[in-house]
């Protein structure tokens, strides 16, 4: 005896079976792939991720007369996602927080500069420049260890940028 399925026509039941026959060829790739390989399907969690982020800039001192302008992060992807979801889309490797401050307007680039050479130098963390020291838009990376903090200057302002775990 026939099994019929009561008040569904047979179009809507054709639409479902195409439906869960895209699905299936959609998801498969990715689930093989996320199973065989070292792709990755999930992000790291943003909150925890900047909270450890934060735990690092709070040993970085501010320069004297400092002040707090703003603070965010931004998502790091990873290179071996198993799907895409976009250009900028998950899943995340990590995040990058920021933290932005504005200098007395005494203050010049240089100054700032030497202020935060000394402070990484004092304690261990090597650094690489893109730019001379004391040039305006000026950016020294200082590391230590999988710990990052990148400063960049402006005219009357920083920024302090750090991720706290660069292994990825």
């Amino acid at each position: 005896m026939p099994t019929t399925v009561p008040n569904v026509s047979k179009a809507w039941l054709a639409l479902i079976m195409v439906l869960l026959g895209l699905m299936t060829v959609i998801a498969a790739p990715v689930l093989i792939r996320a199973a065989t390989t070292d792709c990755h399907l999930f992000s790291v969690d943003e909150s925890d991720y900047a909270a450890e982020n934060m735990a690092v800039l709070d040993h970085v001192p501010l320069f004297p007369g400092s002040t707090f302008i703003n603070t965010g992060s931004m998502e790091e992807q990873y290179q071996d996602r198993c799907i895409a979801l976009g250009d900028n889309g998950p899943p995340y490797s990590g995040f990058t927080t920021y933290v932005n401050y504005e200098t007395p307007s005494s203050a010049s680039p240089r100054e700032v500069l030497n202020f935060y050479s000394r402070h990484f130098a004092a304690q261990g963390w090597r650094s690489e420049s893109a730019l001379p020291p004391g040039v305006v838009g000026s950016t020294v990376t200082y590391e230590n260890g999988a710990q990052r903090v990148e400063l960049r200057v402006v005219l009357q302002g920083y920024s302090l940028t750090a991720d706290h775990d660069t292994t990825d």
